[in-house]
């Protein structure tokens, strides 16, 4: 019992590692500006959330996109539209042309 406790503690600050250094590598304050590095680190983050059944870790704070696995930097990768009429915001993402709706 103690054992699957500490595990998923050490679990859940690797998916906070790679989750901050993906996002790092987005925004240009990283080591590397490649890209594909911060979609290699969304995805170890992502099976390590699936492998050890972590309901709530910093991936669901960040937007993803579920298609193409790349982090919504809103102006960068992706347009917002807010639409008050029907009460969600809207993310588009630029690369696949999906949206991803949250409402408020």
């Amino acid at each position: 019992m103690k054992n699957e406790k500490k595990i998923r503690e050490i679990a859940t600050e690797r998916i906070e590692i790679l989750s901050h250094f993906a996002l790092d590598i987005l925004n240009g304050k990283g080591i590397t500006k490649n890209e594909e590095y911060a979609h290699k680190y969304l995805k170890y983050a992502k099976e390590i959330k699936s492998h050890y059944k972590i309901k709530k870790s910093a991936l669901d704070k960040i937007k993803i996109c579920k298609f193409c696995n790349i982090i919504f930097i809103p102006g960068k990768n992706c347009s917002v539209v807010i639409s008050s009429s029907k009460r969600f915001v809207i993310y588009k993402c630029n690369k696949c042309s999906n949206e991803f709706k949250i409402h408020y």
